[in-house]
């Protein structure tokens, strides 16, 4: 009662203060963020505002300093409102809020600064709530207000502006109103008067108005039928067309894309149900085809805005207008598949294809007009348009132009990712190789970058299409010069730039998973590389000045280290004889984890007890010498633990089960820690859900190590396999189903694998028997369910065989 009391004297007080207008503004605004964030702590029926004395005070003070003149206040009393709000409006107490905001707006004779805090302020509450907690009517009101401070006659620009941003916030909550025609043309027309460039507009008004109509396409496509012919198209080409302001070029290609997206997916959906052959087909959304119908008029608008007006150095992060052109281009190309042909090719023959001097901003937008596309039309299709400009891109990647090169090697990665039927020719491929080559050498990193990804790309589309490892391939002939390439470039260790040396050792280890036997010796040189790399950046590490830290080096190491997994996976028989290194180099960088813990360390030890478990597969019974000093840290991680990081304990669990798998003779004297281990994580409260089936899957791969030894355990195990198969799902949560599913694999697996070690002996064996009837009696109820995975079906198939 107290604490109550306390409470709204304390909000009574500070209401006080903010409206005391003979104080500084900075004190009144203080007290207005203070007061807010109270409120916004406290809530509802136990907070300040459940004392009805307490908030017929504060709202009797603060409504009125909506119309307080500084609009640094205000703008706090705004915030500070629109939070009463929201915690009276499920209470069903916001009336006289809802009514003063209203009048504030509609009343004539308010000033304009009234009208717009007042705008703001609903535009606060939209955004800030759920739509059904407003009744029909308190939208009603906000909308009318709404829509009086955006009408055409409203001279006071500013006060447009906030009305419309507010009107960008209730969106959402005005779905009642889209339904009713007048309504909704009503306030099409008031963001589409918005939007027109005017003598009393500002280019602020028609920002505002354009993200208002992107955000109508996205929640209303079903009712702009009627608009998009006669406004919307006109409106949305004139400002991709106009020059006053990035934004609204912007906007309206977004506006595109918008409705491009959706289409995508709504063709998806007929596509589908054409498929199944619905009889009934009911409830689908309707699908007006806006993209193909006026593709024609607007495809040549987009190409244009792909054409830069400056020569002037880009940024990855700099969203400007011929990226969204080109991604929106992309999109249109999805959306409308081969309409997208005909005038691409116009624009390339005039741009690229052409015995004409081009300037370099025409070549380079037709250059990325054509990668843009290249995700829409059919494959077969494209491949004749392909050859005929492909030599022309080649060419283009050693054109003097830097924007030139960055496209050409761009569109070349696209064409591979795309449209790799291109690779099959072996001329077309030595072509493409020596330009990617030419990539690598470029002075332009982002054209460096570029070739590293068309390199990944096309060791992915180039892999044997058996798990089987081939004698030879395509690009075998070119393995050893481009990882060359690669090992030079990647040379310095560049710790300022993460993102292009990351990309450098994808592209290596690329190379590495799919290249044949025949390169067997570049996989080696890969290696030794790596090796050499890891244990100077270790060296550097210990010697670390005070200009770095630990964290700078960790991204490079992860990638040394993924493309040294990669190369342990591709040539494990090898591996034996780089084991002394990387294993001195695990227990290294484990030692120096000690002293750094954080997120990106935490990474980086991911990455390098997955190479112990490639290792532990790969060199089998010669990893025995390295088992009793690694159980110890796999112990740390299995620990239960509150802040147990469970991504590190699901790789520990998998190391348990490699060393169980794979050296069982070598694993038993540390089996019966093992199942201690598992059995206490089961067992710890905070355990993350992931770590369940993997820990009942694992209790197999030890059962089946121990043999007969693993009799002392077998009650406790059965009884946590009973727990575990008494999980059920609801049916109607899939995310819960799968993982239910998940379990009931894991449980099988843990029982096959007590029955192969536990029969070794007979004595066990007999031992056992009881078990095995009452778990087949568990497995038959699972038969008789009608859902169940592929895994649990071969899970108990295994079982019965």
């Amino acid at each position: 009662m107290r604490q109550k009391t306390m409470q709204s004297n304390y909000a009574i007080n500070t209401c006080h203060i903010i409206a005391n207008q003979q104080l500084q503004d900075s004190v009144r605004m203080s007290a207005g963020l203070a007061l807010k964030n109270s409120l916004a702590k406290s809530q509802s029926c136990i907070g300040i505002l459940a004392d009805q004395r307490t908030k017929h005070v504060l709202k009797s003070s603060i409504l009125p300093l909506l119309a307080t003149k500084p609009k640094s206040v205000a703008n706090i009393i705004s915030q500070l409102v629109a939070t009463m709000a929201t915690i009276d409006i499920p209470l069903g107490e916001a009336d006289d809020i809802v009514t003063t905001l209203v009048d504030n707006i509609t009343q004539r004779h308010h000033p304009s600064n009234v009208k717009q805090i007042a705008l703001q302020t609903i535009g606060y509450i939209c955004e800030s709530m759920q739509p059904e907690l407003l009744s029909t009517h308190q939208k009603n009101a906000l909308l009318t207000a709404i829509i009086d401070g955006s009408r055409r006659e409203q001279l006071d620009v500013e006060v447009k502006i906030a009305a419309i941003k507010s009107l960008y916030n209730s969106l959402e909550f005005i779905r009642d109103n889209f339904e009713i025609s007048m309504e909704r043309d009503f306030i099409i027309k008031v963001i589409c008067d918005a939007a027109t460039p005017s003598t009393c507009s500002t280019v602020e008004l028609q920002v505002a108005a354009y993200e208002c109509l992107n955000k109508v396409a996205s929640l209303y496509y079903e009712k702009l039928e009627d608009y998009m012919t006669s406004t919307l198209y006109n409106l949305t080409l004139n400002g991709m067309a106009q020059t006053l302001d990035q934004s609204i070029v912007l906007l309206s290609i977004e506006f595109w894309s918008t409705i491009c997206d959706i289409e995508i997916t709504r063709k998806k959906e007929v596509g589908y149900i054409y498929i199944y052959k619905y009889d009934k087909i009911t409830n689908i959304t309707p699908m007006f085809s806006f993209a193909d119908k006026l593709i024609i008029s607007m495809i040549p608008t987009l190409f244009n805005l792909l054409i830069k007006e400056h020569d002037k150095a880009e940024h990855d992060d700099e969203w400007d207008i011929p990226k969204a052109a080109s991604n929106c281009l992309s999109l249109l190309a999805a959306c409308c598949k081969e309409l997208v042909v005909p005038p691409l090719i116009r624009f390339i023959e005039k741009n690229l294809l052409t015995t004409d001097h081009v300037h370099w901003n025409q070549k380079e937008a037709a250059i990325t007009a054509f990668g843009s596309i290249l995700n829409g039309p059919s494959k077969i299709k494209m491949k004749p348009l392909i050859e005929q400009i492909l030599s022309t891109i080649l060419a283009c990647i050693k054109d003097p132009n830097v924007h030139v090169r960055v496209a050409a090697s761009w569109t070349l990665t696209e064409i591979i990712k795309e449209s790799s039927l291109v690779l099959d020719q072996p001329a077309t491929l030595h072509g493409i190789m020596s330009s990617i080559k030419d990539g690598l050498g470029d002075s332009n990193q982002k054209v460096s970058q570029t070739a590293c990804v068309a390199i990944i790309h096309c060791a992915e589309k180039l892999k044997p299409s058996s798990s089987k490892l081939i004698d030879t391939g395509p690009l075998s002939r070119y393995t050893h010069s481009i990882v060359t390439c690669l090992l030079n470039n990647s040379k310095t260790f560049d710790l300022q730039d993460d993102l292009y040396m990351q990309t450098l050792y994808e592209a290596i280890a690329a190379i590495v998973k799919h290249c044949r036997k025949d390169c067997d010796d570049v996989v080696e040189l890969v290696t030794d590389n790596m090796l050499t790399r890891l244990e100077i950046v270790y060296l550097v590490e210990t010697q670390m000045s005070n200009s770095f830290s630990v964290n700078d080096v960790i991204p490079l190491q992860s990638s040394l280290i993924g493309v040294l997994l990669s190369c342990v996976y591709r040539l494990p028989d090898k591996m034996a004889a780089y084991s002394d290194r990387i294993m001195r180099l695990f227990f290294s960088i484990l030692f120096l984890s000690q002293q750094e813990c954080n997120k990106s360390m935490s990474v980086l030890l991911e990455d390098i007890y997955l190479l112990t478990s490639a290792m532990i597969v790969s060199i089998g019974t010669r990893f025995e010498c390295f088992v009793d000093k690694l159980v110890p840290h796999i112990t740390n991680l299995l620990l239960p633990a509150a802040n147990q990081d469970h991504r590190l304990c699901l790789i520990g669990i998998g190391i348990i089960s490699d060393l169980c798998c794979t050296i069982p003779t070598i694993a038993k004297p540390h089996a019966s820690l093992f199942m201690q281990l598992l059995l206490d994580n089961l067992g710890n409260q905070d355990l993350h859900r992931d770590l369940k089936p993997v820990s009942l899957s694992c209790f197999g791969d030890v059962a089946h190590t121990l043999g007969p030894e693993f009799l002392p355990f077998v009650n406790v195990l059965m009884m946590t396999i009973q727990q575990a198969g008494n999980l059920q799902a609801n049916q109607n949560d899939g995310e819960m189903v799968v993982y239910v599913d998940t379990i009931r694999v894991a449980i099988i697996e843990a029982f096959v694998g007590m029955l192969q070690g536990l029969s070794q002996n007979a004595y066990t064996r007999d031992v056992f028997l009881p078990h095995v009837n009452g778990f087949m009696l568990f497995v038959n109820s699972l038969v008789k369910d009608n859902i169940r995975s592929d895994a649990l079906n071969q899970a108990i198939l295994g079982l019965l065989g």
